[in-house]
């Protein structure tokens, strides 16, 4: 059976909270041109709300044992093994705190373009790591994507359809913050050079936890950092407090990936890579 779950953003307000509607945005061409990378902000094409509706999952996760996917694992086994436990803290020769360098992938982000496509625009981000660009309308027809939003498990087949160096899964195997920041470091560091999209109840995130909102979301996973505990990600909401680029404690998004907040339905562990 398949679930769905409507969701949106609730502020906080002195006397309780106050759940914001949906802006719709406005049309798009359904081609390949465009919009402006978010080195601009101000220019880029967008729909201006302070909502997000969203994401949605399956109750079953992929597993067709893909070759690529055993090589993935493989590799992960090894690249987990090396890293700090939760409460450690990288230290360099001289015992001080190490500071933080990172490794990345290149990528073109743009905000959604519409309250409810999170998951189109964290997939137009993934794909330009493989220098493909689509459109987010182009995207959400792919994904399948409705008002209610996007199930996870449209996102691999239309990543799938457009780049051929990683194939992506929706996994469920996910289990611990440690775990994700290795399949993290596996995928950027080796042959597939691919971004993580993960589902999470995005009040887990720092950002989303402090401005009082809510809500299910797909981010983009492109990057890490030399002290195993650091993720960079994006953000496509259409917030410009929320949106744009960020670095996290892998901690907290594992925690969203696993959370439930309030009416929301729950975040089920779910990570396509």
């Amino acid at each position: 059976m398949r679930r769905r779950n409507r969701l949106g953003i609730a502020l906080p307000l002195t006397a309780g909270v106050l759940a914001v509607g949906l802006v719709a945005g406005p049309a798009f061409a359904a081609d390949d041109t465009d919009g402006p990378d978010d080195t601009d902000a101000s220019s880029t094409e967008m729909a201006t709300s302070n909502s997000i509706n969203g994401a949605l999952t399956d109750d079953a996760g992929e597993a067709d044992g893909d070759a690529s996917e055993w090589a993935k694992l493989a590799k992960l086994v090894v690249t987990e093994a090396a890293l700090p436990d939760d409460d450690a803290t990288a230290t360099d020769a001289s015992g001080a705190v190490a500071a933080v360098t990172y490794k990345q992938l290149t990528i073109t982000t743009q905000m959604q373009q519409r309250s409810y496509w999170c998951g189109p625009a964290a997939g137009r981000a993934a794909l330009t790591a493989f220098s493909v660009t689509k459109a987010q309308s182009t995207l959400a027809s792919k994904m399948q994507t409705d008002s209610d939003g996007t199930y996870a498990t449209k996102i691999p087949g239309a990543l799938n359809a457009y780049q051929s160096r990683n194939k992506y899964h929706d996994s469920k195997s996910t289990d611990s913050a440690k775990n994700l920041f290795a399949r993290v470091q596996v995928d950027v560091d080796n042959q597939w050079k691919a971004p993580l999209i993960p589902l999470v109840q995005a009040h887990s995130l720092p950002n989303w936890s402090s401005a009082g909102y809510h809500g299910l979301h797909f981010i983009s996973l492109y990057g890490y950092g030399s002290d195993g505990t650091s993720i960079k990600y994006f953000d496509p909401i259409d917030d410009n407090a929320l949106y744009g680029r960020h670095v996290v404690n892998r901690k907290y998004v594992w925690a969203g990936m696993n959370a439930k907040y309030g009416s929301d339905g729950k975040a089920d562990n779910e990570l396509v890579w």
